[in-house]
């Protein structure tokens, strides 16, 4: 009634022991090997997941081997193993193992690239909103120098308009003060040429006021 023993191996290598056992990465392989001292010949292991029986393996130099080639969570849990042979007609049973406590871990590979997934979707966004913010501005910016340049133009045709009844309220100044001193040329004439022919008439009469009386001393 030897009691045999209970080991694992992970031929990947993705396996870590912890302290209370042996972790296996999700979706890799591992083995769980089984193994008596018995002096009797063949014989068979049972594997046992709890109190839950797993299969069977025929015995191999006194040790059998559990292959699992892609680890799963429904593997987790303690494992054990009984070893039985028949002798002379008669069957022998070990009593169980001690536990083998299997964990199962979540593969590091999908988390990365989850995470990578992630990153590189957030770099797209912040790129995407980027480039839509600079075209953004780069459309404001031509708005309104579009806006400057009508502005500026609108300005420019008041200012020229302005400019050009300035001008046109000048030549009409200019004309009523040409105007004006014409009129007072004119009158100034008229009253120069009223005031010569009355000077001359004056004079004249003088004149014969003078030629009156040199006749009147001659008599």
């Amino acid at each position: 009634n030897l009691q045999p023993s209970i080991s694992h191996s992970a031929p990947d290598g993705q396996v870590v022991v912890g302290s209370q056992g042996p972790v296996i990465t999700w979706g890799h392989s591992f083995t769980i090997i089984c193994s008596t001292e018995s002096q009797y010949p063949g014989g068979s292991f049972h594997l046992f997941r709890g109190s839950n029986f797993t299969r069977s393996e025929s015995a191999v130099n006194q040790s059998a081997s559990f292959f699992f080639p892609e680890a799963d969570y429904s593997h987790e849990g303690n494992y054990s193993c009984v070893y039985e042979v028949s002798v002379s007609s008669r069957s022998f049973r070990s009593s169980a193992s001690e536990l083998l406590l299997i964990t199962i871990t979540a593969s590091l590979l999908p988390v990365i690239g989850s995470a990578v997934s992630a990153v590189l979707l957030l770099l797209s966004v912040l790129i995407i909103i980027l480039l839509l913010k600079r075209r953004q501005q780069q459309r404001n910016k031509e708005t309104f120098l579009r806006c400057s340049f009508r502005n500026g133009a609108a300005n420019t045709y008041a200012g020229a308009s302005y400019d050009k009844k300035n001008e046109e309220d000048e030549a009409d100044y200019e004309n009523v003060q040409i105007c004006a001193k014409n009129m007072d040329s004119d009158d100034s004439e008229e009253e120069y040429v009223n005031a010569d022919l009355t000077e001359k008439k004056s004079v004249v009469d003088k004149s014969d006021e003078n030629i009156y009386e040199c006749y009147c001393d001659e008599n």
